[in-house]
């Protein structure tokens, strides 16, 4: 509020403690993929206040931990296999294949 009118809104559903790498771990995997073009204006735009992280280095740890996560909730919520089947089958298909395939680490 600024002089008794709404000037903004912060949506606190979805706030989070985190660093910046876990937000660039879910653009870089589900958002651009489906919209490249705005991965460089989200960088230009994020450049011009701070240093973008270097978050190419933690990205298999971070995806795997989004990974399990959603997993993990689709399944609290019985949801695995109706309204976010896909969702569902997209994490588990990473899982299947981050522990399967030899990934950045050489695991």
């Amino acid at each position: 509020m600024h002089k008794r009118r709404l000037v903004g809104i912060i949506d606190w559903a979805s706030a989070r403690f985190g660093f910046a790498e876990q937000d660039f771990c879910l653009m870089e995997h589900i958002n651009w993929p489906r919209n490249p073009e705005f991965k460089q204006a989200l960088l230009a735009g994020y450049s011009s206040i701070r240093k973008v992280p270097n978050y190419n280095s933690v990205m298999p740890l971070l995806r795997l931990g989004r990974a399990i996560s959603v997993i993990g909730f689709t399944a609290v919520s019985d949801t695995w296999d109706s309204k976010n089947k896909e969702i569902y089958k997209y994490n588990r298909q990473f899982l299947n294949d981050f522990f399967l395939k030899k990934n950045s680490w050489g695991a």
